[in-house]
């Protein structure tokens, strides 16, 4: 990996001779320290290794950039150093910095005042903090100019809010504090948490304050002059609770402070707590909490009849059920010891409804809202004198009760004798009796259908509706004499009612007939004639429920003329002529069609569509001898149209349409024609014959600004056709068009083609240049290449006028730019060629790998020497250039320069390298051999001598084991050693090795690495008789799994020691069990266990297994018939008791 560099970026001028890059370690260690270029900012850390490191820059204290650092990690393959990615670290400004102070001595302010930071002349603002505890505030990234710095506050106030301030090249630390005057005080007034308005507090301090506060009363509220505190003997101001129970002064500079509470009301006494409150403003506002609370109280009331009306008396109050008063002639009740709270208050009072109300009493509510009667009696009477139908009742019929706005309505239903009876609240009202569809579609109507009635503050009654019936009278005209029509009339939605017929039978063409003793409602009147047409064959009618003086003509009947019927298989135009005249256009739809004649005699009828019929045409048709007439389509019209604003007026510029079709051979003569763009035909054209499938038809110009052009071809059902314009200067979208003819589907526009006017892309190059590659892109494709001919120019089109075209040039040792304000133009110079040549200062000797790093304006280059230490830049842009020469543990004369190169020349530079520092080689390998890459080998240098003193390098471990530990010095004593920072060894051989550096480089040094035990090993013993060890098994379980044993292991006679294969070492918790075979009918004994957590590399436990022979008492069982006998068995088992043991052992 060459290195690790980019550019220091500002957009104003900085030293960038003050800047340095580093290149440090995860662990904070610097492994390289890079300068930048002073003409542009360039940086290269050179040959980084692999691994995690963070490159960072070191600027002047308070100079900003982003980013600060880079965190990177160099694999090799997919980091920025790898790719040769630039890390660029842009210059944002200086720091600018003040504070914000409180008035009097105090040198420290408040925090979070808002602070913004402005352009003087502009206006503009450049960014926005808050003050930090003390009142320091700090802007970061501030480039140099004059600013103006405003602070804020939401409720402080400031004595001086704004300073101006003008920064250079630096850091700036604002003279001119700016200055909070006074801090805000809140508080509340509260009794049962609710709030109290109207309370004063009286603000006391030790002394007088040199300004006079605002924002609060200066003069003693009226009757407190008596208020009064020793300690605190100067009155400042009061200020009063508001409707939230909130007080507040607004801006109390610095000092300890006494607030009294005072309050009297005209009906109201209050106790408030506490009766004094003593605080102190420092540096922020202040909130008293709790507050002010008020105990105890009582309040009054009224109810009137409406707003601003008369008063109620002796309307009962009710609070829970509970009776609290009764109010006087006056309307006024009295609600006493009251507390704080919502309360549900209901009244009553016959004749009178009035809302039940939820009022709040509290401190601030000596008067109570005003209670107003909320509704009165509404009565009347409705009379039906013949009932509609024989289950018919009274008290089915329902009255709406709604205000004058219709806002509000209520209903309820007649009583047996038919009366009503509501309660309605004062104001309009429109009475409307409901009657059910049964009843309407029954007949029933009544008068009036509604009334208005005004309540007041009183009752109303005597309201009445009446029955009523009605009649009415049908028109009918006709063409000739109205003979054998009739008229029928139905009643809508009453089925039980029969119709009424009237024929008509008139020698005139005009008549009418007269229904009577109908009743109110809806019906259909419908009228007949098997061969006439009629305007309208039925018409609705309704009749009213509103007497009326003469029975109304409700419908009226006109015959439009004489029958047709046609039927079609598609939908057509159909152009209709009487008596040499062409009577209507009428537009029939698939199927069967009737049309209406509206005159005697013979018609000539004409289709007019898309479609070709398989009948001549016109046909003839009489209305006195009517016939259908069928119309089958047997071929369609297929239309294609294009346009175009392009006027052709060159016969080198001819647009033409190829036409293919699947009929035949596709020899077809085509008619096309040019459209105004209102669909005028200008001009036909004339059409080709041509010889192949394809038919190609030139298409005339017209001199609009819209030019149209119409295709017409008669096809059959399902004939396939291509279209595709052709022209020289157009581009057409889209480029061709296939469609099916589809028979429902003729003259529909299959396709409109948009004859776009292309462009042509030129231009040239200055100096005039040829075969220069010009390379003509779109949208990211691949482009099209072309070259410029001998005077330097090129042309290429038609393209598409409405995509963006990206043009470049190039030619080899030439720069090519573009030419400002002449797109397409480009300007060239030749190209200049720099040379270096790397050699040892003790000779000729050429040294390679070199990393020679050359940056100017945009361009830069890093590159490593060849074998014959030379490197060679070309396609190099005249200018000033700064190169760098390094190569860990060499010095180079020059080490670094700035280079002036002109246009077309070449430049030669010589350098000189010198070895100031050499390297330590060797490896790191496990104990078999194998390597252990990703190691990391430090060398640190010791103390003496002092050019030695804290100096360390480092080296990673390769894959093949092997490392290099570059830039040792010369005369130092380093301790070289193996970091392991994974913790993958649990020792390393040597731990280190000391190491003396001469002018040459050391080799051999290596190192052994162990890595730790990954398992949990676990061995124990059983203290027993050997006798007993053959008997003995030990068994593992996980303590989750007890079941379930992980290992067992069987002791022999030959040792009473156990090992038990490897289990993890995860830290799981173990249990190990003492299990025996020996019979539990000869002995007892205890099988002990152990649980342990497997943790460490090993454990060793041990264990005692003591078995005993049971005793004859515990085996002969009480008040047995069999104790003799196994008593003397138990005797004789004791008395052999070497030989018994010998044999159970034996089993």
């Amino acid at each position: 990996i060459l290195g690790c560099g980019g550019f220091v970026k500002s957009d104003v001028p900085i030293d960038f001779s003050k800047i340095e890059i580093q290149l440090v370690t995860t662990e904070g260690m610097m492994k390289y320290q890079a300068e930048c270029a002073p003409n542009n900012g360039y940086f290269m850390v050179p040959f980084v290794e692999k691994g995690e490191f963070q490159l960072k820059i070191i600027p002047p204290k308070g100079w900003l950039f982003e980013p600060m650092s880079v965190d990177l990690n160099v694999d090799g393959i997919n980091d920025p150093c790898t790719k040769g990615k630039d890390i660029n670290f842009a210059f944002k400004g200086f720091t600018l910095s003040g504070k914000v102070l409180s008035s009097g001595p105090s040198a420290s302010g408040p925090e979070g005042v808002t602070v913004k930071l402005s352009d003087k002349s502009t206006k503009k603002l450049i960014s926005t903090t808050k003050t930090i505890d003390g009142g320091s505030f700090n802007f970061e990234g501030v480039s140099g100019g004059n600013y103006v710095i405003t602070a804020s506050h939401e409720t402080y106030t400031f004595k001086q809010h704004q300073t101006e301030v003008h920064v250079t090249t630096g850091n700036k630390v604002c003279a001119n504090e700016i200055v909070v005057s006074g801090y805000d005080v809140h508080g509340k007034v509260t009794a049962l948490n609710l709030p109290v308005t109207g309370v004063n507090l009286l603000l006391f301090a030790k002394e007088s304050l040199p300004e006079q506060l605002t924002g609060c009363l200066e003069k003693r509220p009226t009757g407190s002059d008596g208020v009064s505190n020793g300690e605190y003997p100067v009155y400042l101001c009061s200020v009063v609770s508001n409707a939230e129970g909130q007080y507040n002064f607004p801006s109390l500079p610095p000092a300890d402070y006494i607030i009294i509470p005072f309050h009297r009301g005209e009906h109201i006494q209050f106790d408030v707590e506490p009766r004094e409150l003593k605080f102190s403003v420092v540096n922020q506002r202040l909130i008293h909490q709790p507050g002010f609370k008020v105990t105890g109280f009582s309040v009054q009331g009224r109810v009137l009849d409406t707003v601003n009306g008369n008063p109620i008396e002796g309307a009962d109050v009710f609070i829970k059920a509970e009776k609290q008063d009764t109010t006087d002639k006056n309307g006024y009740y009295t609600l006493k010891h009251m507390n704080s709270g919502l309360y549900q208050v209901e009244f009553k009072k016959a004749d009178i409804n009035f809302p039940i109300t939820k009022l709040r009493v509290g401190p601030d509510t000596p008067i109570l809202p005003t209670i107003i009667a909320e509704s009165f009696s509404l009565c009347g009477r409705v009379s039906i004198s013949d009932s509609p139908t024989a289950n018919f009742a009274k008290s089915q019929i329902a009255v709406d009760v709604s205000s004058k706005d219709e806002s509000k309505s209520q209903k309820t239903h007649l009583k047996d004798d038919g009366s009503f009876c509501v309660m309605a609240k004062p104001g309009e009202y429109v009475i409307k009796p409901v009657l059910s569809k049964s009843m309407v579609d029954a007949g029933l109507s009544l008068l009036p259908s509604e009334t208005k009635v005004t309540i007041v503050n009183s009752p109303k009654r005597e309201i009445s509706f009446v029955q009523y019936r009605g009649s009415f009278v049908v028109q009918m005209s006709c063409i000739a004499a109205c003979k054998d029509a009739s008229v029928t009339v139905v009643a809508d939605g009453r089925p039980q009612r029969k119709p009424l017929t009237r024929k008509v039978s008139s020698k005139e063409n005009t008549t009418s007939v007269k229904f009577s003793d109908v009743l109110p409602g809806e019906y259909s009147v419908r009228v007949s004639h098997p061969n006439w047409c009629w305007g309208s064959e039925s018409e609705k009618i309704t009749v009213s429920s509103k007497p009326v003086k003469d029975a109304p003509r409700l419908a009226n009947f006109e015959q439009s003329g004489f029958a047709l019927v046609c039927t079609i298989s598609h939908d057509i135009g159909l152009e209709i002529h009487h008596a040499g005249e062409r009577v209507d256009v009428f537009s029939l739809k698939k199927g069967r069609n009737r049309l209406c004649l509206s005159q005697l005699g013979e018609y000539l009828l004409q289709p007019q569509s898309c479609h070709q019929f398989d009948v001549k045409t016109p046909l003839k048709y009489d209305t006195t001898h009517p016939k259908p007439i069928t119309l089958q389509a047997v071929a369609h019209q297929a239309l294609v149209t294009m346009e175009t604003s392009y006027l052709v007026q060159d016969a080198d510029h001819r647009v033409a349409m190829e036409i293919k079709t699947s009929k035949g051979n596709g020899k077809f003569l085509i008619k096309m024609n040019i459209f105004h763009p209102n669909n005028n035909k200008i001009q036909p054209t004339k059409a080709t014959k041509c010889a192949h499938a394809a038919i190609a038809v030139a298409i005339q110009p017209w001199t609009t600004t819209t030019n149209v052009y119409k295709v017409t071809y008669w096809a059959g059902d399902g004939e396939k056709l291509e279209f595709a314009p052709k022209s020289d200067v157009l581009l057409f979208e889209p480029n061709t068009f296939t469609a099916t003819m589809k028979a429902g589907e003729c003259a529909k526009e299959l396709v409109r083609f948009k004859g776009i006017v292309g462009k042509f892309i030129e231009g040239q190059i200055s100096p005039p240049l040829p075969n220069i590659d010009i390379l003509i892109s779109s949208n990211g494709s691949e482009g099209i290449s072309i070259k410029t001919d001998q005077t330097g120019k090129y042309r290429y089109g038609p393209v598409h006028p409405d995509f963006e075209y990206k043009i470049s040039a190039s030619m080899e040792d030439y720069a090519l730019s573009p030419v400002l304000d002449k797109p397409g133009d480009f300007s060239a110079k030749k190209l200049s060629k720099m040379h270096f040549l790397v050699k040892m200062d003790s000779g000729e000797t050429p040294l390679a790998g070199v990393l020679l790093s050359i940056s100017g304006g945009s361009y830069r280059s890093n590159n490593l020497t060849e074998k014959d230490g030379r490197l060679t830049l070309s396609k190099l842009e005249p200018g000033q250039y700064y190169f760098k020469a390094m190569m860990k543990e060499y010095q180079f004369d020059p080490s670094s320069k700035v280079i002036d190169v002109v246009e077309g020349k070449e430049t030669q530079l010589d350098i000189t390298g010198k070895r100031v520092a050499y390297s330590c080689y060797g490896s790191v390998t496990s104990l078999n051999g194998e390597a252990e890459p990703s190691s990391v080998v430090r060398a640190k240098a010791k103390e003496a001598p002092e050019h030695c003193k804290g100096h360390i390098e480092e080296a990673t471990v390769g894959n093949d084991g092997e490392y290099r530990v570059r830039g040792l010095r010369p005369g130092c004593h380093y301790d070289v050693t193996v970091r392991d920072s994974s913790e993958r060894f649990s020792r390393v051989a040597p731990e280190h090795v000391t190491l003396e550096t001469k002018e040459a480089d050391a080799h051999g040094f290596r190192f052994i690495a162990f890595r730790h035990m990954t398992g949990f090993e676990l061995s124990g013993r059983v203290v027993t008789e050997q006798d007993y060890l053959q008997h003995i098994k030990m068994v593992l379980y996980r303590s989750t799994d007890p079941s379930s044993p992980v290992h067992t292991v069987s002791l022999t006679r030959a040792s009473p020691f156990f090992h038990f294969p490897s289990v993890p070492r995860d830290e799981t918790e173990y249990v190990l069990r003492v299990e025996s075979t020996l019979a539990t009918s000869v002995y007892e004994y205890s099988t002990p266990g152990a649980s342990f957590f497997a943790q460490g590399p090993h454990k060793h436990i041990t264990f005692r297994f003591e078995p005993k022979l049971k005793s004859v008492e515990q085996e002969t069982p009480q008040a047995s018939l069999l104790t003799l006998p196994l008593t003397l068995i138990a005797v004789a088992l004791a008395y052999n008791y070497a030989q018994v043991r010998t044999l159970l052992f034996s089993v």
